[in-house]
């Protein structure tokens, strides 16, 4: 996409098909992450402060992994659109 004069912006990979499945995926990561922390220490805010980190974490994986996935792409993949000047 370079070639073509489009930069990628981080809030891109939240809008691409793969973002959406994995802000979805860390929610429910989270939320389990946080129930599981609730039932074993019997804490609402200790429940709420785990779910909130697990979320964080997982999300950030997807991201990083997303990030990944295209420039690994990005470097394989034949420019078919003339240079510029």
């Amino acid at each position: 996409m370079r070639e073509a004069g489009i930069a990628n912006s981080w809030w891109q990979s939240f809008v691409a098909t793969a973002g959406t499945v994995g802000v979805i995926n860390s929610l429910i990561i989270g939320g389990t992450g946080g129930l599981f922390v609730g039932y074993v220490c019997g804490s609402l805010a200790a429940s709420v402060l785990a779910g909130m980190i697990f979320g964080v974490i997982a999300i950030a994986l997807h991201l990083a992994r997303q990030r990944a996935l295209w420039r690994r792409a990005d470097k394989e993949s034949k420019c078919e659109f003339p240079a510029s000047g």
